[in-house]
């Protein structure tokens, strides 16, 4: 956490000024509680020309706990970054995992060669409709988005915090256990589709 001792000139924090979320930087103690500080340039690149950043140059006045609180929020996303970075660097290509698509609904993925998650079933509490492939109206099959990324092989990594066997998940004693569960059973009948390359029962 942000203590008194951090802030000092030349210490950077974000803080939105109108419709931007700018950087930055103490120039001095103004009073008791409060330092004047002065929005850092960003250059950004467009269509081949450097523009500066909006309101680069621009100063204010910051009371102290608004600059404590904008540091401290960057260190918290900046450790579950780190958090989320980790558990995927140690996922093992062929490793089952489950991810949480809410109540007690999940995705069973195999881990690829590239550290990312692969869904291959469903798993859980899903309603007919979020799973079961049915016809429109004028004969077009309707394929709820999680079973068409089973069949489009839609590789994903979502937030560390969302899979089961992840430190961060959130369980509580009486929760489903995805890792016992079998996989519904996906009619692909609907669809000119082949499942040889699929096998349900991981």
């Amino acid at each position: 956490m942000a203590n008194r001792e951090q802030i000092k000139p030349g210490t950077t924090f974000r803080s939105v000024i109108a419709d931007c979320n700018a950087l930055w930087k103490v120039l001095k103690r103004q009073g008791t509680n409060a330092y004047l500080c002065e929005v850092i340039n960003e250059p950004q690149e467009y269509d081949g020309r450097i523009f500066d950043s909006d309101y680069a140059g621009h100063q204010d006045l910051f009371q102290r706990e608004h600059i404590f609180g904008s540091i401290n929020m960057k260190n918290i996303f900046a450790e579950l970054g780190n958090k989320h970075d980790g558990f995927y660097a140690n996922l093992t290509p062929g490793e089952i995992v489950h991810y949480s698509s809410s109540h007690g609904r999940y995705v069973r993925c195999t881990v690829t060669s590239e550290q990312e998650l692969l869904p291959i079933a469903l798993v859980g509490e899903w309603y007919d409709w979020e799973y079961k492939i049915s016809l429109s109206e004028s004969n077009e099959p309707l394929i709820p988005s999680q079973v068409k990324r089973i069949i489009e092989k839609e590789t994903m990594t979502p937030n560390y915090s969302n899979i089961y066997e992840s430190p961060g998940f959130p369980t509580k004693p009486h929760d489903l256990d995805p890792r016992k569960e079998k996989p519904l059973k996906l009619d692909f009948s609907l669809i000119a589709y082949k499942q040889d390359s699929l096998d349900f029962g991981l």
